[in-house]
């Protein structure tokens, strides 16, 4: 796809630029950023070529410089280190004939290291482009690189998170993951999907507050703090407000939310509109790390 096809998909609207510079870099055969590209894209957005260039320089999933058409992001977090993803590559430098941020004689791969995949289930992982390969060994890397070698993508090795129930557990957040058609309103509305927001929408927005105070709701990061006392906090609030929600996920070992995401993303979005009119937010924003392509694809194609 052409350049000016891609912009045409796209309003001008300033948070588009993040999936512009996605959709271009990966439709280049070098996955390289040129400055022709930032200029387009700061003449669609509307706004100066500096200020795409800040964005596009601070996520390191962008490049300026030539890479190969496959890009190898070897994950380097703890679970991957300790399951000896360093002896992987070695093997990847050897058997490319590359090493780190190097472009490969036959321009087809270059190496870079990742922090955390989110696949620390499946440790040692990689990630070919858009595409996450965990468990790797030896024989599964010669039949991974070969068939992308022969410019096809490697189907049978794709990761996939283990969906089966744990010691009969009785799943409640995670209740319908891998059932359904993640994307599939009618299938979420069989397990109950957005029952709860019919619920919310004949609630008083100050009631709501104090039934997610009386839960013990906490938010799931390092903090602990009591949800529904942030919420009481923002809700008096007069003027624009917005619901945020942090999909990066980005300290090693911490890949809970990506089974929401990736499987019933709905539900997120459910709670974030519940989130949203109980505080008098109408705009809600999701920020997903780039590693996290499936996620991305599945919750923009959510309706």
């Amino acid at each position: 796809m052409e350049r000016n096809e891609i912009l045409a998909k796209y309003s001008p609207c300033r948070e588009n630029i993040l999936s512009i510079l996605h959709d271009i870099q990966d439709n280049c055969s070098n996955n390289v950023l040129s400055e022709e590209d930032l200029i387009a894209v700061a003449k669609h957005v509307g706004i100066s070529r500096v200020e795409v260039m800040s964005v596009a320089s601070f996520y390191s999933m962008y490049s300026f410089e030539k890479r190969g058409k496959n890009v190898i992001r070897l994950c380097i977090s703890p679970a991957c280190h300790m399951m000896k993803s360093g002896t992987v590559l070695e093997y990847l430098k050897k058997k490319l004939n590359i090493n780190i941020n190097e472009v490969s004689a036959d321009n087809m791969f270059t190496i870079e290291e990742s922090a955390c995949l989110g696949v620390c289930d499946a440790a040692p992982a990689m990630m070919i482009n858009d595409k996450v390969y965990g468990n790797l060994n030896e024989d599964k890397l010669n039949d991974i690189l070969s068939e992308y070698a022969k410019n096809k993508t490697a189907d049978n090795h794709f990761y996939k998170a283990n969906t089966d129930s744990v010691n009969g557990e009785t799943r409640k957040v995670l209740k319908g993951m891998g059932d359904i058609n993640p994307v599939n309103v009618d299938d979420y509305k069989k397990i109950g999907g957005f029952s709860g927001l019919e619920k919310a929408l004949k609630t008083k927005s100050a009631d709501i507050i104090e039934e997610v105070k009386k839960s013990g709701l906490r938010g799931r990061g390092g903090a602990g703090f009591p949800t529904g006392v942030k919420w009481s906090f923002t809700a008096p609030i007069e003027g624009d407000k917005y619901i945020i929600c942090n999909a990066d996920e980005g300290e090693p070992g911490t890949f809970k939310d990506r089974f929401i995401m990736e499987y019933l993303p709905m539900r997120l979005i459910e709670g974030m509109i519940i989130a949203g009119y109980a505080v008098g937010a109408k705009k809600g924003y999701i920020y997903i790390r780039g590693e996290y392509t499936q996620p991305r694809k599945d919750i923009t194609g959510t309706t």
